[in-house]
C-alpha cells in the first residue's frame, strides 16, 4: 500500500534521523550537504529506511528571546560561525 494511501503509515516506518552536515559531503569542503543526502537516497531505501527526519540546519534563537548585549548565551559565540558558513550547499537544486 502507498504511503500516500495509509494514514498510519508511521507506525510501521523505519525513520531515520539524519544530521545534514555530518551525513555525506558532495563537495569534498569537509561538511555535509543536500546534494550529499540526495547522492544516498538510493542506499538508505536499500536499508528499509522510509522516511528521514532532518535536524535542524539552522541556528535557532534561544527559548528566552534574541540575545541582548547584556545576556550570557551560549550561542552567543556560535552565531558568526553560522553567518559565514555555507551549511546546506546545494539547498538551491531543490527551490
Amino acid at each position: 500500500m502507498a504511503l500516500s494511501q495509509d494514514a498510519l503509515w508511521y507506525k510501521d516506518a523505519i525513520i531515520y534521523q539524519v544530521h545534514v552536515r555530518a551525513f555525506y559531503d558532495s563537495t569534498g569542503d569537509g561538511v555535509g550537504d543536500f546534494r550529499g543526502l540526495a547522492q544516498k537516497l538510493d542506499y538508505l531505501q536499500e536499508l528499509g529506511i522510509n522516511a528521514l527526519w532532518l535536524m535542524p540546519f539552522f541556528p535557532s534563537l534561544p527559548r528566552s528571546g534574541p540575545p541582548t548585549r547584556h545576556s550570557r548565551n551560549h550561542r552567543d559565540g556560535a552565531e558568526p560561525y553560522f553567518e559565514s558558513a555555507s551549511l546546506v550547499s546545494g539547498v538551491s537544486q531543490f527551490a
